[in-house]
């Protein structure tokens, strides 16, 4: 099936339960499908998403909380995708105004660990810890803010917190990331394993910045050579069915395969291979059969399967919950990660739509995508 059609099953069944606020898994819904707009141009996409924020009646410039926010932020790709700003410029567009806004109060009272990491607020009077999936949200937030405005300094922070989370949570032997630090009872104690959907978190966040940050900068060949450094850890842990299993860092008779994982995993690579920043047939072959191994977990009626529930494993007790035969699937992060990994595959397609023509000599425009 192809990744249009697939997304639509998805869609559908989004449109259907007529969801208007929800959990952080809608928005990141939206922004997938906002995604599969620009790979390619079909305003029924774009539509889609705008039929759910006009509902919400949100005036222009209102700011959205990004603690509202915590593992993505929808509000920036609908001002990507707004015609008007992209000849106008952030100070002509108040929505990008507020975006830059919320993303400078952010920089100011991120709660930082001694070393400077930025840390995830739990419940009210836990302590905040380090975890992945709040910091790639931090970062490439970073990123595009610094490209709203050209502030060096926000693309600067946005790099520095991929190295600094890269030097803690990084198994230099598997090349895997941990989940977070001081989930525990002691809070410099850094969780064990790794979670297939937290390699996905750090892909993504890394994707996204990159997308933001200049070529030509500092920050973006050194974000770019911590994805391909990921993506080939993940590689050989791929299994002959063309997913990876909930923990990957395991054997996989130990924990069963894991559906949001694989398809943010499939999302990075072909992402990377139409944006040139990996190149080579074993990366096309991983996401070729990622992508026919996610189209698998999605019934007739949109449903998604085969995605756990979070957490992921912060603590021991958690980590049992992945090793299980079966473990508690969670349909939400499901549909958000099969839509990245749909938006992705049409992008892609439409780079080697691209390609064949150029090679052929009937095209002599610039790959670009919409708008």
């Amino acid at each position: 099936m192809d990744a249009t059609s697939l997304a639509g099953r998805i869609i559908a069944r989004i449109r259907g339960e007529d969801q208007v606020w929800g959990p952080y898994p809608l928005d990141l819904s939206l922004d997938a499908i906002l995604e599969l707009y620009q790979a390619t141009g079909e305003e029924k996409f774009r539509e889609e998403v705008l039929r759910v924020m006009s509902r919400r009646q949100l005036p222009p410039g209102e700011p959205i909380p990004y603690a509202s926010q915590p593992f993505g932020h929808v509000s920036y790709r609908l001002i990507e995708t707004d015609q008007y700003f992209l000849t106008a410029g952030v100070a002509e567009n108040k929505d990008a105004a507020a975006f830059v806004g919320e993303s400078f109060k952010y920089l100011r009272e991120v709660p930082r660990s001694r070393e400077g990491l930025v840390l995830h607020w739990g419940k009210v009077g836990e302590p905040a810890r380090v975890l992945v999936d709040s910091m790639q949200n931090y970062a490439s937030r970073m990123a595009r803010a610094g490209k709203l405005t050209g502030d060096q300094a926000l693309r600067a922070e946005c790099a520095e917190q991929f190295r600094l989370h890269r030097n803690l949570l990084r198994d230099p032997k598997s090349g895997l990331w941990s989940q977070g630090r001081g989930w525990e009872n002691d809070p410099g104690e850094i969780s064990e394993g790794a979670w297939s959907r937290g390699q996905g978190w750090v892909l993504r966040g890394m994707v996204d910045a990159l997308e933001a940050l200049p070529p030509e900068s500092a920050e973006h060949p050194e974000i770019m050579s911590f994805l391909g450094e990921l993506l080939d850890a993940l590689l050989p842990l791929q299994g002959g069915n063309g997913m990876w299993h909930a923990l990957p860092h395991l054997a996989w008779r130990e924990s069963p395969s894991e559906t949001s994982g694989t398809a943010l995993i499939c999302r990075a690579l072909y992402r990377a291979l139409a944006a040139g920043w990996v190149c080579g047939e074993k990366y096309q072959t991983a996401a070729d059969h990622a992508f026919r191994a996610v189209t698998k977990s999605v019934a007739p009626d949109g449903t998604v399967t085969g995605a756990c529930a979070g957490p992921g494993p912060l603590t021991r007790k958690l980590a049992k919950n992945y090793r299980s035969p079966r473990f508690e699937e969670d349909p939400d992060h499901g549909r958000f990660a099969v839509l990245y990994a749909c938006a992705a595959k049409a992008r892609y397609d439409h780079y080697l739509v691209w390609l064949t023509a150029s090679f052929q000599g009937t095209s002599s425009k610039t790959f670009a995508l919409h708008p």
